[in-house]
This record gives C-alpha cells, structure tokens and sequence, in this order.
C-alpha cells in the first residue's frame, strides 16, 4: 500500500477499497484480514532475541569495568612505594593520577584496535546467520555510526571511570603511608572469616593458608566473585530457561498430538480411510479429524481475525491437558469452542461463556467459548477445537475428515518412522493424497526455534563467564606478587615447589566454588525474569519455571575447571620464584 506500511489502520482502509471495488464488479468478498503489516512473522522471536543480547552486552560491559578496577587496584598496590617516592620528589595528586589514567586510557584504545573489527566480522556473521534462518535475502552490510559511537564510548569512557575510584585512592596516598608498606603482609585475625578458619585447625596447612588468603583481599575477592557469579548464574538460567520450554512443547505438542498426523489433500469419508489403515503394522488407533481456516467477526464487522479450526471426534484421546479456563468440549456440546492463550491474547474482548461468530466463505454460526488453553507455541493464527457439527454446519460433508490422528503401540521415534513408512505406503496404494509426520518431528521442529534463541544466549552467557575467568587470573596473578616475599618465606622453611603449586590451585578451586554456589542463588531470580519476559514476548504468558539441575552440574564442573585454568599460570609463576629473588621483591 501507499503510505506507511506498518500502518495497521491505513492498510486495513487501503484493503476495504479494494473489497469494495472488487464487489462492485460483482464478485463476493468474504473476509478482509490484516495482520501485523510490515513485520514479519518472526519479528517477536527476533525482538526478543535482540532485547535479551542487548541486555547482556550491558551486564558484559559492566562487569568487564570490574576487571579494569581489580587491574588497576592490584597495580596500585603493587606500586606504592613507588607512588611514594614520585610524590616525595614533588609529584602531585594530578600529576599521579594522569600517570595511571594514561595507561588505562592506552589500553583501552588498544582494545578498540583489537575489538572494532572483531565486532564488525561478528555482526556481519551474526546478521547473515539470522537473515538466512528467516528465508531472506540478506541486504547490504553496513556499520551505523551509532555503532562505532558506542564502541569508543565503551572502548574509552568505562575503563576510566571504572579506575577512576582506585586511582584516586591510589594517588591520595601520603608520602609516609607509601614508604613504610612492606611486601609482607599482615594478616588480621579479627575477622569473622579468619576466626572461622582457625576452627579448622585439623585441615593440612597448605589448605588452611589457602583458606586464609583467599579472604584476605575481600573486596578484589568480590568483584572477581561478581563476574564469575554472573556468568555462572546466566549459563544455568539458560538452561533452565531451555528446560522450560521444552516443558511447555511437550505438553502442548506431546498432548495431543499422535505419533503420525495425516493431513489429506480432500476431505474422504472416515470409513473409508479407517479401512485403508485397518491392519497398518503398529497402529493400535486411528482419530478422524477436521481442520480448516474462519475467521471470526468483530461485533462490528469492520474487522475479522484468522484462526485454525480443528474438529476432532467426541471420544479423542488426544487433547490439550493444560487448561487455563473454563472446560475440555463434550460430547453433548453442540456450538462450542475452546481457544488458546494466543486468541485470548488477539480477542481480550471476549472470554469463557461469551459468543462469537464463526465464518467461512459465505456461511456463520455462532458459537460458545467454553474454555482456553495453553499453547507454547509462537503461531501465526490462534489454535481452537470446535465439534465435528460446527464444521459440518460451515462447510457440509457429514462423515468426511481431512486429517487423521494415528496412535501406535510405542510412542518412541523409531515406532513412529515405521508407521508412518508403513501408512504412507498404504494410504498410497489406495489412491489417497497425503503429507504425514510424526508426532517426534513436530516436537523437533518447534524445538529447533527455541534452540536458535537459547544457543544465542548461552553464547552470551559463556562470554561473560570468560569475563569472569579472565578476572579470576588477573585476581589470582596480583595475588601472587603481592605475597612474594611471603611465598619466600614459605620456601625458605622448606615448603616444595608443590606445595606452593598447589596452595595457589587451591585458592583459585575455592573462588570457583565459592562462585558456584554464588550462582546458584543469583540463576533463580534470573531465570524466572527470563521465563517471564520471553514467555511473554513467544507466548503472550510466562512460561513454567524450572530450575536446572543439569546446569547447576554442569556449571560446577565448568566453574572449578575455569578456575583451575585461570590459576595454572600463577600457580606456575609462584613455583619458579627462587628463595633470593622473593627475599629481595620490593
């Protein structure tokens, strides 16, 4: 249409004209339906995608500025006795400060170097990838200048506000408190946690000092602590998030879907097409069905919505189990339907016990809505069931089906590729027309669309934790320089290289611990916003919650592996400190 074409009002004006001229020429028009001009079908999987990304990015972000405040903390603190000495020869507090904000300043435009084109070649990836899955031929790639905007600001401003407190706290130094720091630290005994490990004095002492210095540093501990958490508790709510809606496809499609549908070219009587399928190996059942598309008038009648319509036999095994009002058809129900959350969510105007119009082609009826259930899918038109006579009233044809529901003696996949084999063959020989699938399929294929979000986010996820790991080296690396003249002392009392090796992986294997069961707690709020926001956005509803215990697992694993990793280098570097060059570290 001309104008805009996302206007849902202008475009529905365009399209009565154009009814009206076409019944002015003589021809009938039945309907005028108009949905979402402009957008395509999955633009709420698409937005939802881009919000959830977006909002990861921040937190990335965010807590990529804590690793930048460990850093330049831990190198303050490595050089504060030569802050000391700057500011004893006259250095000022400015003149300190434009030191260490010049380095931060230096690598983060040496990130920026490192991080445009990567971001280029990613978003390049990431569009096709998308453009491809939505069946569309991608357009010319291009770079907004917000984009490159946002990276400097990210590149350039975070890093220095995020040094900016310990730098100043660095800088604010006197020249006394600066030259009386040594490289042995003293160890505070007062602590709740300090008094916590000395009632543990059976533990093997290299694991008590790991113990102890693990808390020593507690505000680098929890920032590195921060990142891990995050990161942790984002992978689990992602699987947890996965699990829901595997939950919700299960039910939705598992319920009442059989092991192979049928769906006929033409309507053929029941009786026949039972007796083509009577003695198909594995098939223990065979449900006629109905299905068709209405549409249903607003009061109005200026507009109508397009819904499917099935219409299975009155003593169907195979029906939605989650209602969420009113009441399953009956056999005794003449005008009846049942909806789904998505009609609910299209037509709040009406509800359990109101009438609406059911109409095809040139024929109505009227019908009432006796109960809405819930679907876990993002369909294109609203799911309903009437009875087989309110279809039989629209269209005619008593006793005849287009659709069929075949049930075996085993529900696997296995048993359903063999009946569908089998009835295809069947149905084949016998002349009729036929598109079969299996029940496992179906389920596979909505599946494979909530797979496409989750991997996205688990992605995302997995970054952060990198983010994390990498905060946890830097962590444990400043750790280790700054205890060097301790580590000499444990060496010159006769502590081995594995012993310190191991005192090191200790220390990091707890922070991951530590971290896990951090993310534990945290994954709970998190994957229930998730179930929330991205039930709302797929599905008009939240979505059931369920917590991950195969990616709390799974997350231990990982957690204690990254940490171990991230503590291997240190760990290293402490071993291969020789008694003199500790006992001399300034």
């Amino acid at each position: 249409t001309a104008g805009s074409p996302t206007d849902a009002a202008q475009v529905r004006e365009v399209a009565d004209r154009v009814a009206a001229e076409i019944e002015a020429a003589g021809y009938t028009v039945y309907n005028v339906n108009v949905t979402n001009p402009g957008q395509h079908p999955a633009q709420a999987i698409i937005d939802t995608v881009l919000l959830l990304m977006g909002a990861l990015s921040v937190l990335a972000v965010f807590l990529s500025a804590f690793l930048v405040t460990n850093t330049i903390t831990a190198l303050l603190g490595q050089q504060v006795r030569q802050i000391g000495v700057m500011k004893a020869l006259g250095a000022t507090m400015g003149q300190v400060m434009g030191i260490y904000l010049g380095v931060v300043l230096g690598f983060g435009g040496l990130a920026l170097l490192i991080a445009m084109p990567l971001a280029a070649l990613a978003a390049y990836g990431l569009s096709r990838w998308l453009v491809t899955m939505l069946n569309a031929t991608p357009s010319a790639f291009a770079i907004p200048p917000l984009s490159l905007a946002l990276q400097l600001l990210i590149g350039l401003a975070v890093p220095l506000l995020a040094a900016l407190v310990p730098v100043v706290g660095g800088a604010r130094r006197t020249v006394r408190e600066a030259m009386t720091t040594y490289g042995l630290s003293a160890s505070s005994q007062s602590g709740m946690l300090d008094r916590l490990v000395d009632a543990l004095p059976w533990l093997p002492r290299p694991l008590l000092l790991s113990l102890r210095n693990t808390f020593r540093r507690k505000g680098r501990l929890g920032l590195t602590l921060a990142t891990l958490t995050l990161g942790g508790a984002i992978f689990i709510a992602m699987l947890g998030v996965r699990e829901s809606l595997y939950w919700e496809i299960n039910e939705s499609f598992g319920a009442y879907q059989s092991d192979v549908n049928v769906e006929l070219a033409q309507r053929y009587p029941l009786v026949a097409v039972e007796a083509a399928l009577a003695d198909v190996s594995g098939v223990t059942a065979v449900e006629g069905w109905r299905t068709t598309k209405a549409n249903v008038p607003h009061a109005d009648d200026t507009a109508s919505d397009q819904i499917v319509v099935y219409a299975p036999p009155v003593d169907t095994a195979l029906r939605p189990v989650t209602l969420l009002d009113g009441r399953w058809l009956q056999p005794t129900d003449a005008q009846a339907i049942v909806v789904d959350n998505h009609f609910a969510d299209l037509r709040p105007d009406v509800g359990v016990g109101d009438v609406v119009r059911l109409r095809l082609n040139d024929r109505e009826t009227a019908v009432t809505i006796v109960g809405v259930f819930r679907l876990a899918s993002n369909v294109p038109n609203p799911i309903t069931y009437v009875t087989a006579d309110v279809l039989v009233e629209l269209e005619g044809g008593a006793g005849e089906v287009n659709s069929l529901r075949l049930i075996t003696d085993r529900h696997d996949l296995a048993r359903q590729e063999e009946a569908l084999a089998a009835a295809q063959t069947r149905l084949s020989e016998q002349g009729y027309a036929a598109t079969l699938t299996t029940g496992g399929q179906i389920i596979a294929q909505q599946r494979s669309r909530i797979d496409i979000l989750i991997t996205l986010l688990l992605l995302m996820g997995l970054l952060i934790a990198l983010v994390g790991g990498l905060g946890l080296m830097g962590t444990m690396g400043m750790n280790v320089l700054e205890r060097t003249r301790e580590i000499g002392v444990l060496r010159a009392v006769g502590a081995t290289h594995g012993a310190v090796f191991q005192m090191v992986i200790v220390e990091g294997a707890l922070i991951g611990l530590i971290s896990w069961a951090l993310s534990a707690i945290v994954a709970v709020p998190i994957t229930q916003f998730l179930d929330n926001r991205l039930g709302e956005q797929l599905l008009t509803m939240p979505i059931v919650y369920i917590f991950s215990l195969n990616g709390l697992g799974l997350w231990l694993v990982g957690a204690l592996l990254l940490a171990t990793i991230a503590s291997l280098l240190p760990a290293r570097s402490a071993v291969r400190l020789t008694v003199r060059d500790t006992l001399a570290y300034e």
